[in-house]
């Protein structure tokens, strides 16, 4: 019997199996991240929780937060993420969003990311160990024939009239 018992130990020991995210702890579900905003937690059929977002999109034993997702708001990293409950009025075309995004240059959007930062370019000068080997290509002239028409000048007579000042009592 000791031998039955040390043997169904050892087999169900070999094969490390973790629930640990089997709960939905791991979506974080709260008073904001909840069922009425459209986050939710699925269990699934191999032992994991998927998380969804109310973008229809998930995760896996992990939150699913659209702010947490990469340049969501942008390619600036001092852009701002917020996102949206189901409580809050949609973008001005009734639109749903999800998310808010608060720009850098003091604009807002919902839904869509900020306007791309302008790019700046820098030139950066320094001495090489090469000389610079300076290379001319000959290029011919170009020929242009340059055709004029007069056009006769116009007269404009312009007449005034003197109006009478008037007062006011």
């Amino acid at each position: 019997m000791h031998v039955f018992l040390f043997f169904l130990i050892a087999a169900c020991t070999a094969f490390q199996i973790t629930y640990a995210a089997s709960d939905c702890k791991a979506c974080q579900l709260d008073e904001h991240f909840s069922d009425a905003n459209g986050y939710s937690c699925f269990h699934l059929n191999n032992g994991k929780v998927a998380c969804t977002c109310p973008d229809q999109r998930y995760t896996l034993d992990k939150p699913c937060r659209i702010c947490d997702r990469a340049n969501i708001c942008g390619d600036n990293p001092s852009n701002l993420c917020s996102e949206i409950s189901a409580t809050v009025p949609a973008a001005q075309d009734n639109a749903k969003t999800n998310f808010g995004c608060f720009c850098v240059d003091m604009s807002f959007y919902f839904g869509e990311p900020c306007p791309s930062s302008p790019v700046t370019s820098t030139t950066t000068t320094g001495f090489s160990a090469t000389t610079p080997i300076l290379t001319t290509t000959r290029l011919p002239l170009a020929t242009t024939i340059l055709t004029t028409t007069r056009v006769p000048l116009a007269t404009t007579i312009l007449t005034t009239t003197r109006l009478p000042l008037s007062t006011t009592a």
